[in-house]
């Protein structure tokens, strides 16, 4: 099921579906089944420049607990700070398509999707996507996942048997907790594609400390997993320490930090 909407290209008019950032980015929304029998909306955006051929599709993944109310029509009926819905722009601006991924349907709750991130079936379900995009323009795919959404990216990455993924960004990356609510639920060492790991030397949310970030991309690289750990300063605090508009969500310097990812992701692309 796929439903599409109509944006008139007015850009010094326009400001992007959450209300923050001129938009640079045509878009549909993209509807599945989850395997828990329930509706997945996904906003698809290509950059407005027709003439460019897409680079690569970004899958991002946003941390917390998953639910972005993300309507049928492309809409948002919550506004978010999250750093991946706020830096989309700078990746369509660049050359990228991105496909921001909601929880199903059946998750839209304060829970969401804690605790379940590190299951199989929502592997599957992001594999679903991962398959549309490239069935859509043949162009690598690369995920993304911020704060409680690394563990979504690595989960995917980890059992990604069919090799949809071309690569993993994890930046912020949910280190401590439980096994069902962080990377230790996940089998890191099964990845096979190349990872960039972002992290911010202040970042003070409790859960991703920037010491346990440094020790995944040294047991990544132990591991023989081509692995590139970047960290950043720099930026404002003008939220609570996990939340977007902080150290943790790059706040103030997130064009430095999506222009050291694209850099990376170019890379990966270049060597397809």
């Amino acid at each position: 099921m796929r439903s599409t909407y109509r944006i008139l290209l007015v850009p010094s008019l326009i400001l992007l579906l959450s209300g923050l950032s001129p938009l640079t980015a045509r878009g549909e929304v993209l509807t599945i089944r989850s395997v828990e029998q329930s509706a997945l909306h996904t906003l698809i955006e290509e950059p407005t420049n027709t003439g460019a051929k897409i680079k690569a599709n970004l899958i991002l993944l946003v941390g917390g607990n998953g639910v972005l109310k993300l309507n049928k029509h492309g809409k948002f009926t919550k506004k978010h700070n999250n750093f991946l819905t706020r830096t989309r722009r700078l990746f369509h601006s660049k050359g990228y398509l991105t496909a921001l991924i909601d929880a199903p349907l059946a998750k839209h709750n304060e829970k969401g999707l804690k605790g379940f991130r590190t299951k199989g079936w929502h592997a599957k379900d992001l594999a679903k996507i991962a398959r549309s995009l490239k069935a859509r323009n043949k162009r690598p795919v690369i995920i993304i996942g911020t704060s409680r959404g690394t563990i979504s990216a690595a989960n995917l990455a980890a059992r990604d048997k069919s090799k949809l993924i071309d690569g993993v960004i994890l930046s912020s990356s949910l280190l401590v907790g439980p096994a069902n609510k962080s990377l230790s639920g996940v089998a890191v060492t099964k990845i096979h594609v190349p990872v960039f790991i972002a992290h911010h030397q202040q970042d003070g949310c409790n859960k991703t400390p920037f010491t346990a970030a440094k020790q995944l991309a040294n047991k990544l690289q132990t591991a023989g997993i081509n692995t590139v750990f970047q960290s950043f300063t720099g930026g404002q605090n003008k939220s609570k320490p996990c939340k977007g508009r902080s150290y943790h969500g790059f706040y103030g310097i997130e064009n430095t930090v999506i222009k050291a990812m694209t850099t990376w992701i170019g890379q990966q692309v270049r060597s397809k």
